[in-house]
């Protein structure tokens, strides 16, 4: 059990933390965009290498062949693609990720649980051991862990996790604490001033539209928009004459006002692959589901693990 004193957090973490929480706020409007700048500012701040905010929604229970824990929306931060794209592809797409240690986290829930990964699986023998371990983490490049989820009376459910690559340092426990107090603030202001993700202008808007837009709000032409997209310039003016229709702008610069909260995220998008990035954050919003009905995979074995958490 944690003592009272290992729980206080640092003048300078909670500074840090504080910091963190304004900014998402300042970005609060658009569900995709603050989700995205917290996963990013998170390595930067806690000097881990991977970490990813996702939002499901519990459909049914663990077992069942359909599946039982729905994936809405994925942000995630890798320091290599290649390590990104066997998590996709191995992990969520094939629903693993119902099958974690941590998974059972949620079962009976309601609040938020932080967990190391001692907390997990408490010897080094066990998890190095396990089909766990081997099977997606040596794949993943990635080793230690702290995993947290927050979870409502109707189902919800958000999980944050960070994670540092094999052969570094474990993670410090007091980031336990820290991640415990990110979820007191993330709680408190969603969904009025954090919006959820589902109201994002990146969900609703169609991919040409999108990219069109995003040429707009970074200041490009119609012609400069045309050459970097490889449409015409007719065509570029026809997705914004349907742009201003669907925001009721009638210029350039209200629309640029009504998009104000996907700002941030358009405008840092590197020209060269614009259309592959905005390809990622829509799949990351559009998750595979459902899996082949009637397809049960098999269970990850979730032996010599305990979630005695001591928070």
């Amino acid at each position: 059990m944690s003592s009272t004193s290992d729980r206080r957090i640092r003048r300078e973490d909670a500074r840090e933390l504080y910091l963190l929480i304004s900014e998402c706020v300042e970005r609060g409007g658009d569900g995709l965009v603050w989700r995205r700048h917290l996963v990013q500012r998170l390595p930067e701040w806690l000097d881990v290498d991977m970490t990813f905010f996702a939002d499901h929604q519990i459909v049914g229970s663990p077992g069942d062949p359909g599946g039982w824990l729905r994936p809405l929306s994925i942000i995630d931060h890798w320091p290599s693609e290649a390590h990104r794209r066997f998590f996709w592809e191995e992990f969520v797409r094939d629903g693993r990720h119902e099958h974690t240690p941590m998974a059972y986290l949620i079962k009976g829930h309601s609040g938020v649980r932080v967990s190391s990964r001692r907390d997990v699986i408490p010897t080094d023998e066990a998890y190095y051991e396990s089909y766990f371990f081997r099977r997606y983490l040596v794949p993943s490049g990635l080793d230690d862990f702290i995993h947290s989820v927050s979870c409502t009376p109707d189902g919800g459910v958000q999980m944050l996790n960070i994670q540092r690559k094999a052969g570094r340092p474990s993670l410090p426990r007091r980031y336990v604490h820290l991640i415990r107090a990110l979820w007191v603030e993330l709680r408190r202001l969603q969904p009025d001033t954090l919006r959820p993700v589902s109201e994002s202008a990146l969900m609703l808007l169609p991919k040409r539209m999108l990219e069109v837009l995003s040429c707009l709000m970074q200041g490009r032409t119609v012609k400069q928009t045309a050459e970097l997209l490889g449409i015409s310039e007719h065509t570029v003016h026809e997705h914004t004459k349907r742009l201003y229709k669907r925001s009721g702008a009638s210029n350039r610069a209200e629309l640029i006002a009504r998009y104000y909260d996907l700002g941030p995220l358009l405008q840092e998008m590197p020209a060269d692959d614009l259309c592959e990035h905005l390809e990622r954050l829509k799949h990351a919003t559009q998750a595979p589901w459902p899996r082949q009905p009637g397809v049960l995979l098999p269970e990850m074995p979730v032996t010599d693990c305990r979630f005695d958490l001591g928070l």
